[in-house]
């Protein structure tokens, strides 16, 4: 119970106070370390402190049932008076579900679960008992009254503790322990007696057995003891009973169960002893914490938290079920500060006490409550020598009896303070066993790596203060701190980087002027980074500013705690991350340690030796990579994503994918034809085709696809968590049109180099902007132009095509032929120089009654080609015939033979045919010979008749040719007449010459 001397001045310095409060744990790193991630069971405030306000106010012990968190405490004011039987239930996040105290002289001592409520023990005063009585109470959760009982007799009793069903306390003098049923009916009950004075503090229950601890001072014992007593289950029996004792005062305050015994706290003049007892109540050791003064224990998971003062500040103390101290930290304000009470809920802590004259609750990771304090401290450990001797005080039989009691609760009214909160933001794991990098990396050959999971990391869990982001990165195996780094390990070295906003460096960390850092890339440009190592823990800007940060490392969970100061970080569901994990090497390049094809001492093995060669091999042992995350994207995939030439020039180092921090994401992938479009997704340019593997939101996004000269496709998408939706995307170009012809015609259009049609090509829809255009035609020389195209414009040109020619030259035997090229008359012969296109062409020769002659030229540019040409005359035949034959035949003036003249070889054309005989008349005619026919004559000759009437008859007769036949009488009468007269006048002067 409490004095009220002073309450009323803590009024008037309270909002003196909070500032101070503010500053030492709104400022601070919360947590230590993490032995796990939460269950789903608890809250995502991982770490919440809070004052709960009265004129004055202090919390004795805390319970977490299936309800939540409750505490019981006294307080001054907030709608009462005073009360030393404050209940009050507390939220996630620790403010106020509900409060109400006892009015009247009643009061609690402890407090523990059961089942949806919670069962308190104290002690009433009241209500028709005229002294104190021990007091249980039953609650349920909303805090009504389930039952209350007051247990006692005649004199003073008191239950100080509750453990199970059974209480421990004080009955008139006499340390008592009792048990009771769920009714609040007594079970049995006990009382030890023995000379001197002896009381219990505290008692557990472990299995089937009952430990209480206190104080003795009796029986030769000058000044208080510790005392510890084991009881049977059902109160029959005292199986030992030790006092443990120095040359001051001495008081046990706490018992944990540890493995193969307990351990209870002693409090002595100079702090606290730890002592351990196994269960048949040998000593095993004990240890003095010297300066420290430890209220209660929670033991879990083979540690030990431990609650109390130090100075006048409170603290914490994590220890081995060994006694060593893995850390302590204290706490406090302008007033002596406490905490009393301490409980373990899985992987959280909750403790309560007093801070600046009021009531204080934090909670907490079960190892992170370590870091939660404003100040680390040391604690001196000394084996101390305590004297332990037995007692046999004798186990009786009590009689006090059980009653209902009637205590009024109402609600009462103190106010809640939130110092500092810290929330869980996400927590993430990493497959185990995954530390090889590529998938092909060893660890170095070096004794201190001879251990497993050293670089293995196995999740990431990140919190947040008003203040600042906690992360923590949990390891299979730090492997100690063998080097005795500052930061608590040694081995490892992490960095984390995070995209919250736009721009940014892709680039890894790169502090050494030549230094590869981790050698790999990022597909997101970041904006912090850190870096944390044995030695160093930096926050690293885009531009490789580096600002220090604090890092510590708790062994015993491995884990490695960084804080990052809120003004630097920005954490959402929409931020996205990269964590990367290699080995620390303080005499490397950039502190990362280097890869070779084989491991050696100092170096990782397994690399490729191309890509070492390179200089593109990363040094990443472990990437982390949700399982949602790796379907699609493995640790192995990305580490191996480097690229080099057969010649080892670099090409790209591996490309990290950074992932978010929602798992509500699925992937896209969007290539195009042809690629090296745009690509919008809801109005966001998110890169150029091919898209790769794109982390993007579940749910429906406009896409849409941009290129140059196409047209753009915009297409609705629905991504699904977990899973890659492909989009190919074929793009149609925008177009004009165009129209080409040629002279000649048939020449082939190609549009940038492709063939897309022959002259005349009209309205043929071509891409917009400039185009080559090239018209070919065998034969001519090609044309190429540059065009425009507008959309959706006709653009018109006709192309003159310019031959290639070479040079041909034709004579011909006899000159004078006709000359045909390709059909066409081109001159006669002789033709000189003549410019023909190249190429094969036609060539014809013509001369009348000669044979045509046609043959192919082969004409080369710019060469001459010289023919001569033999004509053949065309012929037929002539077959002459005369009567009386023998006579001479002269054609075209050339004697030829005499008759019978038989096939006679004449050119095609007319002939002049002469037949003369002596005696006879000279006959001459015209025939006209055909090409391959014969004419056949035949020839009466007339006999030249020496009187002068005469009768001539001549006949022609055509036997193989269609010459015309004539059939001519001339006979003589009584006198010449006519043509006939005129043809006998002129033959005498021819006859008179012959005759002289």
């Amino acid at each position: 119970m409490k004095s009220k001397n002073g309450f009323k001045e803590v009024k008037n310095r309270k909002l003196q106070v909070l500032p101070l409060i503010f500053l030492l744990l709104g400022s601070i790193p919360w947590l230590g370390a993490s032995v796990g991630f939460a269950s789903a069971s608890e809250s995502d405030n991982i770490f919440w402190a809070g004052l709960y306000q009265a004129e004055k106010s202090s919390v004795v012990s805390l319970a977490y049932g299936d309800s939540g968190l409750v505490f019981v405490g006294w307080l001054n004011g907030a709608g009462v008076d005073h009360s030393d039987a404050w209940l009050v239930k507390l939220n996630d996040d620790g403010s106020i579900a509900w409060q109400k105290a006892a009015t009247g002289n009643y009061g609690f001592n402890d407090i523990r679960a059961s089942g949806d409520g919670y069962i308190a023990v104290g002690w009433a005063n009241g209500a028709g008992i005229p002294e104190n009585d021990a007091w249980i109470v039953k609650f349920d959760g909303d805090g009504n009254v389930v039952w209350q009982k007051a247990i006692g007799g005649d004199g003073n009793q008191m239950a100080f503790a509750v453990s199970g069903y059974a209480f421990v306390g004080c009955y008139n003098g006499q340390p008592w322990i009792g048990a009771f049923t769920g009714d609040g009916n007594i079970s049995w009950q006990k009382v030890l007696q023995g000379e001197g004075n002896y009381g219990f503090t505290n008692v557990l229950k472990d299995y089937k057995y009952y430990y209480a601890v206190g104080w003795a001072n009796g029986a030769g014992i000058s000044k208080n003891d510790a005392w510890i007593v084991k009881f049977k289950g059902d109160g029959s029996k005292a199986y030992w009973q030790k006092a443990i004792g120095g040359p001051g005062d001495e008081k046990a305050t706490a018992i944990v169960p540890v493995y193969k015994g307990t351990v209870t706290s002693v409090l002595t003049d100079e702090g606290t002893v730890l002592v351990k007892f196994d269960y048949y109540g040998n000593l095993k050791w004990q240890k003095l914490y010297r300066g420290v003064f430890i209220k209660n224990m929670y033991s879990t998971r083979g540690f030990i938290i431990a609650v109390g003062t130090m100075g006048d500040d409170a603290v914490v103390i994590k220890l081995t079920q060994d006694g060593d101290v893995v850390k302590a930290v204290t706490y406090g304000g302008d007033a002596a500060d406490a905490l009393n009470a301490v409980i373990v809920k899985g992987n959280v802590v909750y403790a309560g006490g007093e801070l600046n004259d009021n009531a204080f609750v934090f909670k907490g990771p079960t190892s992170g409550v370590l870091d939660s304090m404003a100040k680390d401290v040391s604690i001196t450990v000394e084996d101390a020598n305590l004297t332990v001797t037995d007692t046999s005080l004798e186990l009786v039989d009590t009689n006090a009896t059980v009653s209902d009691t009637s205590a009024e609760f109402v609600d009462t009214s103190a106010q809640f303070t939130q110092l500092s909160e810290m929330k869980k933001v996400f927590s993430v794991s990493d497959p185990v066993g995954d530390d090889h990098g590529p998938g092909t990396y060893t660890y170095p050959t070096n004794p201190v790596f001879n251990q497993t999971g050293l670089f293995d990391l196995t999740g990431f869990t990140v919190y947040e203060t008003s203040s600042d982001y906690v992360l923590y990165f949990h390891f299979k195996n730090l492997g100690g701190n063998p080097w005795s780094a500052p930061n608590g390990f040694s081995l490892q070295i992490i960095e984390a980087y995070f995209d919250f906003k736009d721009g940014g460096n892709t680039s890894a960390i790169k502090l050494a002027d030549n230094g590869p850092g981790a050698n790999v890339k990022f597909n997101r440009p970041w904006d912090v980074a850190l870096r944390v190592h044995g030695w160093g823990s930096d926050l690293v800007l885009p531009n490789m500013t580096t600002i220090p940060i604090k890092a510590t490392a708790d062994l015993s969970t491995n884990t490695v705690i960084v804080t990052v100061p809120r003004k630097y970080l920005r954490i959402t569901p929409d931020t996205f991350y990269a964590v990367l994990v290699g080995s620390q090497d303080g005499f490397g390049v950039d502190t990362w340690r280097d890869v070779n094809v084989e491991a050696e001492e100092w170096r990782i093995g397994g690399g490729d030796a191309g890509a070492i060669a390179a200089g593109v091999a990363p040094r990443v042992m472990d990437l982390l990579v949700p399982d949602w995350f790796s379907t699609v994207l493995p640790q192995e995939k990305q580490l191996s994503s480097y690229k080099y030439t057969e010649d080892f020039e670099p090409v790209s180092l591996a490309t990290v994918d950074m992932v978010p921090v929602s798992d509500n994401y699925g992937f896209l992938t969007v290539t195009s034809e042809p690629d090296g479009a745009t690509v919008y997704i809801d109005g966001k340019e998110i890169g150029t085709t091919p898209i790769q593997h794109y982390v993007l939101p579940a749910g429906l996004h406009e896409l849409r696809v941009s290129k140059d000269k196409y047209l753009d496709e915009a297409l609705n998408i629905s991504i699904v968590v977990g899973q890659e939706l492909s989009v190919p995307i074929e793009l149609i170009p925008r177009t004009g049109m165009l129209t080409i012809t040629s002279n000649p015609s048939g020449a082939t259009v190609l549009v940038d180099g492709q063939e897309v049609g022959t002259t005349p090509l009209e309205k043929y829809r071509v891409p917009i902007g400039l185009h080559e255009v090239t018209i070919v035609k065998k034969g001519y020389y090609e044309e190429s132009l540059n065009v425009s195209i507008l959309e959706n414009k006709e653009l018109s040109f006709h192309v003159d095509l310019v031959p290639k020619t070479g040079l041909l030259t034709i004579t011909s035997t006899p000159d004078g032929a006709t000359v045909y090229i390709d059909g066409q008359e081109v001159g006669t012969t002789p033709l000189e120089k003549y410019r023909v296109p190249v190429g094969t062409h036609e060539v014809t020769v013509k001369k009348e009654g000669y044979r045509e002659e046609s043959f192919n030229v082969s004409i080369l540019e710019n060469k001459e080609l010289s023919v001569p040409v033999e004509l053949v005359p065309l012929t037929g035949t002539l077959t002459l015939t005369s009567d009386p034959s023998g006579a001479t035949v002269i054609i075209d003036g050339q004697e030829v033979g005499t008759t019978p003249l038989e096939k006679y070889t004449l050119s095609v054309g007319d002939h002049e045919v002469t037949v003369k005989k002596d005696g006879y008349k000279e006959q001459k005619f015209t025939v006209t010979i055909e090409a391959g026919k014969e004419v056949t004559k035949n020839v009466k000759l007339e006999k030249i008749q020496t009187s002068t009437t005469t009768t001539t008859t001549t006949t022609t007769t055509t036997t193989s040719s269609p010459s015309k036949t004539t059939t001519t009488s001339k006979q003589g009468g009584g006198g010449i007449c006519g043509p006939a007269a005129l043809v006998g006048l002129a033959i005498i002067p021819l006859l008179l010459r012959r005759r002289k």
